[in-house]
């Protein structure tokens, strides 16, 4: 062996790359030029200190007009003056993307936080009498001449889906700490404190205290449910829809309630 080669092996690669899941909160644009923009934004974050601060959040701009050059960074200005960190922007036009970019914002993809900015479509005419590629020709001829799925002699089809797999932890969620139930449901025997973050693609079950926060349906999937025997949480999201502390009915803290989605919105109601 020369020794270039000893000196090649005894090497250590300098980092690692993997995939991490974090929370980053999303900012919804209404009106940025509103007085009391920076007076709201301080008093949610001094009413929820220990979420909002260095919280990293995407700025979510479908409300906001393309023809202000600057907008991007009188927004991020705004929010640090908050203590908060923007890390990127979504649901922009071209002209955002090229201004975010150039302040080192990403663009991110549009979540379930804000309807999409609509883009220009032909007129419903137009649209009809366009003529079809050939490749449309053959996609739709595929789609109607297709044959169903064999079934077995009891009408079910032979082809299933995999059971969805339930993650079950049976000791206290600590601050800090992380948990992701990946295509399925979560289940804590025990509290979950503040600080800490669980997250499901399926249902969340907690069977003590709820302190931290609790994503389920994390996936998009908005027929997740939360079950919390005890409701003192930092924030609870089902399928991108969120709600924090400060915006929890006081009645409902410290008893058991059940969560989910109903027509874009966060319902929070007590569970027995």
């Amino acid at each position: 062996m020369s020794v270039d080669t000893a000196f090649e092996q005894q090497i250590v690669e300098p980092f690692r790359l993997q995939a991490g899941s974090f929370t980053i909160l999303v900012v919804t644009l209404e009106d940025i030029n509103n007085p009391d923009f920076i007076p709201w934004l301080e008093k949610k974050a001094a009413n929820t200190p220990y979420f909002l601060k260095d919280a990293p959040v995407v700025i979510d701009l479908g409300g906001a007009p393309d023809d202000i050059e600057d907008i991007i960074a009188r927004i991020v200005m705004r929010l640090k003056v908050c203590g908060l960190v923007p890390v990127g922007v979504q649901n922009g036009s071209d002209q955002h993307y090229q201004s975010a970019a150039a302040i080192g914002l990403s663009n991110f993809p549009v979540w379930r936080t804000a309807p999409p900015r609509q883009a220009e479509v032909p007129p419903a005419d137009e649209a009809q009498n366009a003529p079809k590629s050939e490749a449309q020709d053959a996609t739709t001829n595929e789609t109607q001449d297709a044959p169903e799925s064999d079934s077995d002699t009891d009408g079910e089809t032979q082809s299933r889906e995999p059971l969805p797999r339930t993650l079950v932890i049976d000791e206290p969620v600590r601050s800090g700490r992380q948990i992701y139930a990946e295509g399925g449901d979560l289940v804590v025997m025990a509290k979950v404190g503040a600080g800490a973050e669980i997250r499901a693609d399926g249902h969340i079950h907690i069977y003590g205290t709820l302190r931290g926060r609790a994503f389920a349906g994390a996936q998009g999937d908005t027929a997740a449910r939360i079950f919390c025997r005890s409701f003192e949480a930092e924030l609870v999201s089902i399928a991108g829809l969120w709600r924090v502390r400060e915006d929890f009915d006081e009645e409902l803290m410290g008893r058991p309630v059940q969560i989910h989605a109903e027509n874009d919105t966060l319902i929070i109601a007590p569970d027995g």
